[in-house]
């Protein structure tokens, strides 16, 4: 083996144990529990805001009066049912497809 290949050859092992931190354990320390502190600057949504934000998120957009419907259930309820299709009705929707 020539001394360059020989050269390379250590350069390549020294980054490799380089690149994995040296293989030194690093003690694991506990997550917070809960309540997790606040964060500085850290603010509630509104009402509004919290209907918009989630059905923004859980369907494909909002239709005309659909945050205002959310609003009026409740954000969570409404999400609750999103989550439970099977209590939908979907009497009106059967009928246009028959």
């Amino acid at each position: 083996m020539n001394y360059f290949a020989r050269g390379s050859t250590l350069f390549l092992a020294l980054a490799s144990v380089a690149a994995c931190g040296g293989g030194v354990a690093r003690p694991v320390t506990a997550l917070p529990t809960a309540p997790y502190p606040a964060i500085i600057g850290m603010r509630e949504l509104t009402a509004d805001q919290q209907a918009a934000q989630a059905v923004g998120r859980l369907t494909f957009g909002a239709r005309p009066g659909e945050v205002e419907r959310v609003n009026a259930m409740g954000t969570d309820r409404w999400i609750e049912r999103q989550l439970a299709p099977e209590t939908i009705n979907d009497a009106a929707l059967d009928a246009v497809l028959q």
